[in-house]
């Protein structure tokens, strides 16, 4: 049976799973008869498991890629990258600005939070679409 090997489940595995299947004429089972075989059991089939995974999946990135293609998913990094070389453009035309001390202390203490809110926007969606390393991150963030 190629078919263990190409599935990795033992071939006793197989042979419980199709019971009194008759296989056809040449001694062999059909695909369709493995598959249903395997499949019966719709919880725990391991094919069934493998294709539901492998679906989950190819909806989560189509999901992605549709919202950032409509303009409300946005890569992070990519933000990060841009706002930083901006708010360095900005600091450099505050402070040699004619502006009052405190005007210019005021300007850079307001740059100063667009970082956290980035981090905050990150961590929204990585809530909302399920990446573990920044739900863990936010999770720390919210026991402090």
């Amino acid at each position: 049976m190629a078919i263990t090997r190409e599935l990795g489940i033992s071939r006793n595995a197989v042979r419980v799973k199709l019971g009194n299947t008759v296989p056809g004429d040449d001694e062999c089972y059909s695909m369709s008869q493995v598959s249903t075989a395997l499949n019966e059991d719709s919880n725990n089939g391991p094919l069934y498991q493998a294709k539901l995974k492998t679906e989950e999946q190819r909806g989560k990135l189509l999901e992605l890629k549709v919202d950032r293609f409509k303009g409300s998913l946005v890569d992070m990094d990519d933000m990060r990258q841009g706002m930083s070389q901006l708010i360095i453009i900005w600091k450099q035309m505050i402070m040699g600005s004619s502006l009052a001390a405190n005007e210019k202390k005021d300007l850079l203490t307001e740059m100063s939070r667009v970082p956290v809110e980035l981090d905050r926007i990150s961590n929204e969606q990585a809530k909302e679409f399920g990446d573990p390393r920044k739900k863990q991150e936010s999770e720390v963030e919210d026991d402090e």
